[in-house]
């Protein structure tokens, strides 16, 4: 469904509602955007959906000794782990060696400035600093394999802070983003229903939120509120 769809949808709700200008009469496209962007923003932010989530097949190439590299400018977050072993994680960040891929292990910024090796060789681990990711050990040559480095690629969850009308947004059940932003635009403009809203917001989500079937681990939502969605990972 296009976004410019789902915004024609919302402004005849909120003209109805009153949410429009008092001398003009007409609804700020303006706002709605705004108030949509946040919607996103809260659903990317706390939740794997497909429609959100990026392929990058060539995120940075290594060079020899250098440890650290530019996130891509898309980049909003890593995906949700899955889990390997006992002991590992995968969180969708790989190697390439120009045959295989291999996993990068993610360990926390305390414990990778701890433990780093000053000897070069394949990366196995990183962590993410600043918008870069850091590798350890440092990179090799790659036994002059892959024109003498490492690809970085990777599965993360992308950032949502420009939208355009003309994009398709795939998530299930997109008219719920009609209730959710109607209840982020009440609440911006102090309306009489925005608590009804909110918590119609709430359950607009949680059918969004259910109806997402390819999370990478499943999670449990044991609390809603006016202030957003709460969520414990089972």
């Amino acid at each position: 469904m296009e976004l410019n769809q789902i915004i024609d949808a919302i402004t005849v709700r909120a003209h109805r509602m009153g949410l429009r200008d008092p001398e003009s009469g007409r609804v700020d496209t303006a706002e709605i955007e705004s108030a949509l962007r946040d919607v996103l923003q809260e659903l990317a932010g706390g939740w794997d959906f497909d429609a959100f989530i990026v392929m990058n097949e060539a995120m940075y190439t290594t060079a020899v000794g250098k440890r650290d590299y530019a996130l891509p400018h898309n980049f909003s977050r890593l995906i949700s782990p899955k889990e390997e072993d006992q002991w590992q994680e995968d969180w969708g960040l790989y190697l390439y060696d120009g045959t295989s891929d291999h996993i990068l292990y993610r360990k926390n910024t305390q414990e990778f400035f701890r433990d780093r090796t000053t000897t070069n060789g394949r990366p196995s681990w990183f962590t993410i600093v600043e918008g870069a990711i850091h590798l350890d050990p440092p990179p090799d040559n790659n036994g002059t394999n892959n024109n003498g480095a490492y690809t970085g690629r990777g599965v993360y969850v992308k950032s949502v802070d420009t939208i355009e009308l003309n994009d398709l947004l795939y998530i299930p059940n997109p008219h719920a983003l009609v209730d959710a932003t109607l209840a982020t635009m009440a609440t911006m403009w102090g309306h009489a229903s925005a608590p009804l809203l909110e918590g119609l917001k709430s359950r607009a989500l949680m059918r969004m939120v259910n109806q997402q079937q390819r999370v990478q681990r499943p999670q449990r939502y044991d609390k809603w509120t006016q202030r957003g969605l709460g969520f414990r990972r089972s």
